[in-house]
């Protein structure tokens, strides 16, 4: 069975192949997993490889989208509106901002968590 989390192809670029490392986040019941590998070695099959860019992910199968949808969807109704907020903007808001400083939920989330909602956010 293909695990749902993992995208069924990687594209990897960098500078120097014979030294990539990458590094999977992944959440599944509110917990965030991560496996970092490398380095591992690429053989081109010949110099000047040009790769296409694959289609960018629906941000909707991110893993932040789902924490979105948990944990800020019954106030933030338009996750649009909420566009570009960075890691540092939401943890800040979570602190001090009225009702979402009462929340005992939101001062759960870990700030793994909170940066992939800011990675959804981002690619809306």
């Amino acid at each position: 069975m293909r695990d749902p989390f993992v995208p069924s192809i990687f594209l990897l670029k960098c500078l120097e192949p014979a030294a990539v490392r990458f590094s999977v986040v992944a959440t599944k019941n509110n917990q965030v997993y991560q496996i970092a590998a490398g380095p591992i070695e690429v053989k081109l099959p010949f110099s000047g490889v040009i790769v296409p860019e694959i289609p960018t992910t629906d941000p909707e199968s991110l893993p932040g989208a789902a924490l979105y949808r948990s944990y800020c969807l019954n106030c933030h109704l338009q996750a649009s509106s909420k566009k570009d907020r960075s890691a540092t903007v939401i943890k800040n808001a979570i602190s001090n901002n009225g009702a979402m400083a009462n929340s005992s939920d939101l001062k759960k989330l870990t700030n793994a968590q909170i940066q992939l909602i800011a990675d959804y956010l981002k690619e809306l």
